[in-house]
């Protein structure tokens, strides 16, 4: 069965789903995402997931593509479409596309797009563990986020400090230290 997903405001069948090759979030993972499990053809603890992705989003300075009501209703859209039952909703908003730079201009229109898996989240045997597929760690007990959901690249895990708002590949590069040179004589 192929499934149908939401792309930049448009509804599509997966296999006409397309990504631009100049999508800042392809080039630089410059890309907020977001996972919420469904059970039961339900949202699993969507208020949560919503605050995180808007978290997330103001962090990097990506203006958020929906308004609450919307998101709620492409959700639910997504999963009615496809019959989902069971399984996890992916929610990816990129900042947009343009020409490859590292300074991003001003302008730019995020790009949105909502896709699903169906898949066992009850039945699974990481959920007597309260780590599901669908939560990491840190996501255990009650739902909540505890840190923002930022791509990788631009996450400093772990460091204490907040995540940059602008691309930091710069910062980190300068920032490691190298190994001297050696010599081979």
């Amino acid at each position: 069965m192929t499934r149908t997903v939401y792309v930049d405001h448009k509804w599509l069948p997966e296999t006409e789903a397309r990504v631009s090759v100049f999508d800042r979030g392809f080039l630089f993972t410059d890309a907020v995402y977001e996972v919420t499990a469904v059970v039961g053809g339900s949202l699993v603890d969507f208020p949560a997931h919503r605050a995180g992705l808007a978290r997330s989003l103001a962090e990097l300075g990506i203006p958020h593509p929906h308004s609450d009501a919307r998101l709620l209703d492409l959700h639910g859209e997504i999963v009615a479409r496809n019959g989902l039952d069971e399984g996890l909703f992916y929610l990816r908003v990129s900042r947009g596309s343009t020409d490859r730079d590292f300074l991003v201009p001003a302008g730019l229109s995020p790009h949105a797009r909502h896709v699903h898996q169906g898949k066992a989240e009850v039945a699974n045997p990481k959920a007597e563990t309260g780590l599901s597929s669908s939560r990491s760690p840190t996501r255990a007990g009650d739902g909540a986020t505890s840190r923002p959901a930022v791509a990788p690249r631009l996450a400093d895990e772990g460091s204490g400090r907040a995540a940059p708002t602008t691309p930091c590949w710069s910062r980190r590069a300068s920032s490691r230290k190298r190994a001297p040179p050696t010599s081979t004589s």
